[in-house]
């Protein structure tokens, strides 16, 4: 007798935890740097170098970057500018950090090995000008980290080589994990300079942005698409002429290898930007009209495929005693994959102390989930998008200018009827904004909102990996009549009566001339022992 197996894998969803910490640093300006008046804006953006996963516990290590725009109070952008032109100066840096973490599972501990979704994102970010030549710096950031177990394990399905054996089925459905892989997208993009634009003298300001991100499995890769936006600062070669300004957004194609995948499977993936550099390249003429864009965006995905197979749920032999081996495993069934877009408008005025608006040149904004309600039939998510506007003002004293606002949202996910304990995870993102001029001291600003919505059940099952032979009770089976006359009753199954009564499957549909197999109640079967 032979056990026919099949591999099942899973990726089991052990533990997940929220925490909160901060940063808090002062920096020195440089002596190339001009003294700071004001700040005009600032960014940052949260790294993740390395994640540790000991013990019940995880740390994780990287940076915090950011850079700010300020306003110098020295009346020139830098040593070669002209006088009386209102400066404007980046100044960037970063912040190290390690966070230990303490993880919970109530079924095991978490231990090395275990794989660590981690979604990183800076919630806060303060400036304070300490003095012309001081800056504090201060942020929140947020981790949310989810804690996932790889399980394998390979289930009876069947028994070859084996005559006289009994066996009974049942249908076993799960999400079967196929392959993981992980790979770095290189993004190196030249943006070329509108005709229009005056030749690069040095770049004042760079930001770039990532949305859109569509994931798709191919035949043995994984396609990744996304659309790349760049706004830059610069000052011209020709002096005495004002800032210029570049507001330009690509489309990017790649790809990652990923054996094993086929199109029709299911993908859960994620890209992650990271480290990235803006550099002024020379065109052909050998003039500096080009803005290089380096980065590397890390991706990750998981493949998934659904499994509706027939599993060995139990045998007998009447000549044997065969006891099956079983082996819990828990594993998850994949319930909603929806890739939900809604829309958010909302009308800004300005502050009484934010000059007016002459031309908005920049709009960007990140999306945050506050609160997650399982409901019948749906997901309703409430949050709200931090929309941030950079324009030209009115005001020669502060030429350029940053306005905050915060866009209140509430979206309800179709999905099916969800448990408390199935494991959801909703991932946010601004796939496109805008914001129009109403007058010179409001706007009105429109975002798209991506919310890309995985929920798996979470399930165990006793699954046949092995048996023993052991001896017949001979004085059990001595007791049972060679044959017997039985009416059936509810409940009743073919297989429970031959395993009873030392039969076999075979002999009673036989004997009986039931086809299929099928019997109902009060059905009159004859049942021969086996010898």
């Amino acid at each position: 007798m032979e056990l026919t197996k099949n591999r099942l894998t899973t990726s089991i969803l052990k533990a997940s935890k929220y925490i909160q910490f901060t940063i808090d640093d002062d920096f020195n300006i440089p002596d190339s740097r001009e003294d700071v008046d004001k700040v005009i804006m600032s960014r940052g953006n949260v790294i993740v170098e390395n994640t540790d996963v000991l013990e019940g516990r995880i740390v994780v290590s990287g940076i915090v970057v950011f850079k700010i725009l300020y306003q110098s109070a020295s009346g020139e952008e830098d040593s070669d500018s002209d006088k009386g032109d209102v400066p404007v100066v980046c100044f960037e840096s970063e912040i190290p950090f390690e966070e230990s973490v303490v993880v919970e599972d109530p079924h095991e501990e978490i231990k090395p090995g275990d794989r660590v979704d981690g979604t990183y994102t800076l919630e806060d970010l303060y400036i304070t000008v300490i003095n012309s030549r001081k800056i504090e710096v201060r942020g929140l950031v947020g981790m949310k980290l989810a804690v996932y177990d790889r399980a394998s394990i390979e289930a009876a399905v069947d028994v070859a080589n084996a005559s006289g054996i009994s066996c009974c089925y049942k249908k076993f459905s799960c999400t079967n994990m196929v392959t993981s892989c992980k790979d770095m997208i290189k993004v190196k993009e030249e943006i070329q300079l509108p005709a229009s634009k005056p030749n690069i003298n040095r770049l004042i300001w760079d930001e770039v942005s990532f949305r859109k991100f569509d994931m798709k499995p191919m035949n043995g890769s994984i396609s990744v698409s996304f659309e790349m936006e760049l706004f830059a600062i610069y000052k011209g070669e020709e002096e005495g002429t004002p800032l210029s300004f570049v507001n330009v957004t690509k489309e990017i194609n790649s790809s990652i290898e990923c054996p094993g995948v086929y199109e029709d499977m299911i993908l859960d993936g994620f890209v992650t930007p990271g480290k990235g550099n803006v550099t002024v390249k020379q065109d052909s003429d050998g003039e500096d009209r080009i803005i290089y864009v380096e980065y590397n965006l890390a991706a990750e995905a998981r493949v998934y495929e659904d499994r509706d197979i027939n599993i060995l749920e139990d045998m007998f032999s009447g000549t044997a005693n065969i006891e099956p081996v079983r082996e819990e495993f828990r594993y998850e069934t994949l319930r909603v994959k929806n890739n939900a877009r809604t829309k958010i408008t909302r009308k800004e005025r300005l502050k009484s102390s934010a000059p007016g608006i002459l031309q908005i040149l920049f709009v960007c904004g990140d999306c945050d989930i506050d609160s997650v309600k399982l409901m019948d039939d749906h997901i309703e998510i409430s949050g709200a998008v931090r929309a941030y506007i950079v324009y030209v003002s009115n005001d020669d004293t502060r030429p350029i200018f940053q306005i905050e606002a915060v866009l209140p949202y509430t979206y309800n996910v179709e999905t099916v009827q969800l448990k408390d304990d199935d494991s959801v995870r909703i991932t946010p993102g601004v796939d496109a904004i805008t914001a129009d001029l109403i007058n010179n001291d409001e706007v009105e600003i429109k975002c798209v909102v991506a919310m890309d919505v995985t929920a798996f059940a979470r399930n165990s099952c006793s699954l046949i990996t092995d048996t023993k032979i052991l001896p017949v009770d001979m004085d059990k089976k001595a007791a049972v009549p060679g044959i017997t006359g039985y009416v059936v009753k509810e409940g009743d199954t073919v297989y429970n009566l031959a395993r009873t009564y030392y039969s076999s499957v075979d002999s009673i549909i036989k004997m009986n001339n039931l086809g299929e197999g099928d019997i109902k109640t009060g059905d009159r079967i004859i049942i021969v022992k086996c010898p």
